[in-house]
This record gives C-alpha cells, structure tokens and sequence, in this order.
C-alpha cells in the first residue's frame, strides 16, 4: 500500500506541475475589433498557426470563438492561447453559413478583419504568414483590427 500511495502522490504533484507549467506559457488574447458597420450576424474569431494558415483550412481550430456583432467597436478574448505565432482572421457572418462569401469575381461580400490590418488583395490569393503574423510573447497581448469590405 504505501508504494501505490506514493505512486499516486508523484502522479498528482506531476499533474499540478504540469498544469501550472502549461499556465504560464498561455495568454489571454485581448483582440480590439474596429468599425464594425452593423449589428447583424455573428463575429468568427480565429487564432490559427502556420500550418493551418497555409493549408487554407476553414476550420476553426482550438483557439477560436463566435460572438454576436455589435456596432461600433468592440473587444473580445480569446483565452488560453499558447505562446507562439499565428494569424488571427475575423469573419462577421451575416448570412449564418460559416464561411466567407464572394461576389462573381471572387472579392468578399462580407465584412472581415486580420491581424497585422494588411492591404486588400484584388484577387484570393493568401497574404504570406509573416506579413500577418502576431506574436503571442507577452502574458496578455492585446491587438487591434479594422473591420472591412470592398464595396
């Protein structure tokens, strides 16, 4: 018995060390959305890696939410967020379909954001990551992003 007794103390300090390690290597994510013309729909917020940046995937990922559009400005957070890069993308999604939808030339039809605020593109082609990258450094990182379409 005192064997297993011990085994099972080493397991729970290693879980508490773990757990406490894991916290203070994750952030709360402070993201300042700007200009957001109407109160319609729901707001798509993602934080995604490289990878998932790359692969074009419209999975939300571990590090995402859903909100409900307000006009004007508003700040949202997304929680324990690892250290690390990614790209945060902003979709507010009118029409309840999840997804970015696009005229007959292939621009957006719906408002969104990006970190970084980059420049519009006249075609879909994806920004490269490290022009749109934010770094997840700091305990609470905090961004803005300008909500946008082309009209």
């Amino acid at each position: 018995v005192p064997v297993l007794t011990r085994w099972a103390f080493r397991v729970c300090v290693t879980s508490v060390l773990l757990s406490i390690v894991t916290s203070l290597s994750a952030a709360t994510l402070t993201i300042v959305l700007e200009d957001i013309k109407q109160a319609k729909g729901k707001l798509l917020i993602r934080a995604i890696d490289r990878e998932t940046y790359e692969s074009e995937s419209n999975e939300p990922g571990n590090h995402s939410l859903i909100v409900d559009a307000k006009k004007g400005d508003m700040e949202v957070a997304i929680k324990d967020i690892p250290q690390g890069e990614y790209v945060v993308q902003v979709l507010q999604d009118v029409n309840g379909n999840h997804a970015m939808d696009y005229n007959f030339i292939g621009m957006p039809k719906e408002f969104w954001g990006m970190s970084q605020n980059p420049k519009i593109k006249l075609n879909r082609k994806l920004w490269d990551f490290d022009e749109v990258k934010v770094k997840i450094e700091a305990e609470n990182p905090r961004i803005s992003i300008r909500m946008r379409k082309l009209r």
